[in-house]
């Protein structure tokens, strides 16, 4: 009896190995090619899953991966711009994770968006939109734009144009960018790029905290309603600041000078100088704290 039933549970075992086995290996194939013109438009939809975009330095367009069983992928274009997408086989039904890998030429323009994938892009430039997923940009871009409501948005690239958006997930610009505009609703946001020239961030409760060179000729403006905002400047950092906030409170550490309370009694507001040169900061927020201080 011993035996008979060690062997029910050995056949159980691999009965279920089996299972996962035909699992893993049921997931449909996928590869396509296709070469490019210099400049050419790629628009992808991938819903759920992950996609990863790399740009190289050939002509040509190349998505491998994995879709479920369940998904159909579609293709179509031709050198002047590709058109290419995941799709449930059966109206209404859920999206199920699909796995994609996407060359593109540097010099392309990508347009990807998705609903709970996440997004991985190295060294391409272009647009991208996903609702609960996350965004990863990094290497060398010419302009981004990043879009995320639920999930986060983090850009460490190489980049002349970045705009970057979240509604509660956590926004962060890191790297060597020029020209940087972010904003999100609830989302914290923060900022240590250098490089910047021009930058414009924003926030509705969320706070923004600020960490990057204040370079040379450079303008910078802070918005936010109840979120704080944050400046920490190195100890040579150099500029014109204008701060205001119309219900909230300024804490300032950089100058010995005390804000001035507004004219209904509440609020408070300072203009002062650092050093010589340097850049033109505007401070904004309607009853958020903010805090200037050294780091």
């Amino acid at each position: 009896m011993r035996s008979h039933r060690s062997v029910s549970i050995a056949l159980s075992f691999f009965a279920v190995s089996v299972s996962f086995a035909d699992s893993a290996s049921a997931q449909t194939s996928v590869e396509r090619r296709m070469a490019l013109n210099p400049g050419a438009a790629i628009k992808g939809f991938v819903p759920a899953g992950t996609v990863r975009i790399i740009g190289w330095d050939r002509d040509s367009l190349v998505i491998t991966g994995s879709v479920a069983p369940s998904e159909r992928f579609y293709f179509g274009g031709g050198r002047a711009g590709v058109k290419f997408g995941v799709e449930a086989r059966s109206a209404g039904a859920e999206s199920q994770p699909s796995r994609l890998v996407i060359h593109v030429p540097k010099s392309s323009q990508v347009s990807m968006k998705a609903v709970s994938a996440n997004i991985q892009a190295v060294d391409a430039s272009g647009w991208f939109y996903t609702v609960g997923g996350s965004i990863s940009v990094a290497g060398r871009v010419g302009e981004v734009e990043a879009e995320a409501m639920d999930g986060s948005v983090s850009v460490t690239a190489t980049a002349r144009w970045v705009r970057a958006r979240t509604a509660s997930g956590t926004l962060r610009l890191t790297g060597d960018i020029e020209d940087a505009t972010a904003s999100s609703i609830t989302g914290s946001v923060f900022i240590s790029s250098s490089g910047l020239a021009r930058g414009q961030f924003g926030s509705v409760t969320g706070d923004i905290v600020f960490t990057a060179p204040l370079e040379e000729g450079g303008v910078f403006s802070f918005d936010n309603h109840s979120g704080s905002v944050e400046l920490r400047l190195a100890p040579s950092a150099a500029g014109s600041f204008s701060v205001t906030t119309i219900s909230g409170v300024i804490e300032n550490a950089l100058v010995a000078a005390r804000p001035a309370g507004g004219q209904t009694g509440r609020g408070q507001s300072i203009v002062f100088r650092l050093g010589s040169g340097g850049s033109h900061v505007t401070i904004r927020t309607f009853k958020g704290t903010i805090r200037l201080r050294s780091r």
